[in-house]
């Protein structure tokens, strides 16, 4: 995702993947795929149609192209047994149910929509409070390191450092590459990733705890 949350093409080929590891993993059992079945039939064995899933999405682009990329790997489109580049069957075994952003709708897809304390202090901000807590707990030898290398009269904070780890997760998945990545061990990457749990968790599910 980038810019105004457009989803970028190492984006969308991730939820083509995710959506063929959803099929292997899960898909083959709950529609009882027969040995050699590549993906999603949307007829039963004995040739009636199947009632299309339904999918749901919001009206924001990343994350209905992300839907669409999801569907394309989960149902297979594009392991027709006659290949067919038009692509005219794509929607065809699935309906989309999309809701929109921006009002008082049940969406558990936005919950800040939903939750009228998303952005009442401290409910909205909790997890900021946890957050600020532990950056200087998993960030404070990085910034140490780090700060031989800033130019004179510059002093680095464990912000600095969070943003460096921030850019190298955009950087990587729009260019698929990033310089910054290389700086840190695998242990802060892997309280990096901790950060992002926490404002999961109370950024969204906690809006609706408190609701």
């Amino acid at each position: 995702m980038v810019d105004n949350g457009l989803l970028t093409g190492i984006g969308a080929s991730t939820e083509f993947a995710a959506g063929v590891a959803f099929w292997n993993r899960y898909g083959r059992t709950l529609y009882n795929a027969s040995v050699g079945q590549l993906s999603y039939n949307a007829s039963y064995p004995n040739g009636t149609a199947r009632t299309p899933p339904v999918l749901r999405t919001t009206g924001q682009s990343r994350i209905e192209n992300s839907e669409i990329n999801w569907a394309l790997g989960f149902f297979g489109p594009s392991f027709s047994t006659v290949p067919n580049p038009s692509f005219s069957n794509v929607t065809s075994p699935f309906n989309v149910v999309i809701i929109p952003e921006g009002g008082t709708e049940n969406n558990t897809l936005a919950s800040y929509d939903s939750c009228f304390n998303s952005d009442v202090d401290p409910i909205g901000s909790i997890g900021d409070y946890d957050l600020f807590t532990y950056l200087p707990k998993y960030l404070g030898a990085a910034t140490k390191r780090l700060q031989a290398y800033a130019p004179s009269g510059f002093t680095l904070n464990v912000n600095d450092t969070y943003a460096m780890q921030s850019i190298c997760a955009y950087e990587y998945n729009y260019f698929g590459m990033s310089e910054f990545c290389g700086l840190f061990t695998a242990d802060e990457w892997a309280g990096f990733e901790n950060t992002l749990d926490m404002e999961c968790k109370y950024g969204n599910r906690n809006h609706w705890d408190h609701s």
